[in-house]
């Protein structure tokens, strides 16, 4: 993508090289999933629970991280789309 500003492109995952351009999309999308891969130029990305830095040998971490953000947008869209319950004061 071609942008003046990363962090102003919303997402639920984010692949990127460029370490400080991750951390700010990181502040401005908090529940998003954040996979660095791995450069010599990015070996200080430290970890935390939404950001993955894959070198190829840790794919069933990668795979954990990403179905665990599928599962929270699935919830997060049940959530969504559930129809208010009716209350007889909300009838009357």
């Amino acid at each position: 993508m071609v942008t003046d500003d990363k962090a102003l492109v919303q997402g639920d995952v984010r692949v990127d090289d460029w370490l400080s351009y991750v951390e700010r999309w990181q502040r401005r999308n908090g529940e998003g999933l954040a996979i660095v891969p791995a450069h010599p130029w990015n070996t200080n990305a430290v970890a935390w629970p939404r950001r993955v830095r894959y070198d190829g040998r840790h794919r069933p971490e990668l795979r954990a991280a990403l179905r665990a953000c599928r599962e929270g947008l699935a919830r997060d869209t049940a959530k969504a789309t559930q129809k208010p319950d009716i209350t007889e004061r909300d009838r009357s």
